[in-house]
């Protein structure tokens, strides 16, 4: 249980704790490229509904976790989770155990509300032919829709 514990990076480095930092540095390499390994394997494989509603969180003590935003989807991951631990395991990490998955609703707000800054979309202008039959109609509508006419074609 000690070595789960939070350690600032220079007492990492300290060789009371590693026999020497390069054997530190392979280790966190290692593990970051089995968790590109898997991120990238699991953007192959998962269907497409899924595969921009997870994050690959960690893998550790042969389990393998990851966290998506609702329970929703969750329940998906739940329902391709034998699949994908089989694959997992002939192709990437045969030690692995089992898959955890996680509800982290910070994920959502962290990664698509960004997403739909990004991504908002153009008001598109009307032709001037469209605007003017818009406004004949409205010209003779009710009072109510010729408002609401009018605010559309701002």
């Amino acid at each position: 249980m000690r070595n789960n514990k939070l350690l600032l990076i220079n007492k990492i480095f300290k060789k009371k704790y590693y026999s020497s930092s390069k054997d530190i540095l392979y280790k966190i390499y290692t593990h970051a490229d089995i968790l590109i390994k898997i991120n990238n394997f699991l953007k192959k494989y998962l269907p497409i509904h899924l595969r921009k509603w997870y994050n690959v969180r960690n893998f550790k003590n042969n389990i393998l976790i990851i966290e998506t935003y609702n329970a929703g989807s969750m329940i998906r991951f739940l329902s391709e989770k034998s699949n994908l631990l089989c694959y997992l395991k002939k192709h990437i990490i045969p030690s692995l155990k089992e898959i955890d998955i996680k509800i982290n609703p910070v994920f959502f707000k962290k990664t698509f509300v960004n997403n739909i800054n990004k991504y908002k979309l153009k008001k598109k202008i009307l032709s001037k032919y469209s605007t003017d039959l818009l406004l004949n109609i409205a010209e003779q509508s009710p009072k109510k829709l010729k408002h609401i006419i009018k605010n559309f074609i701002k």
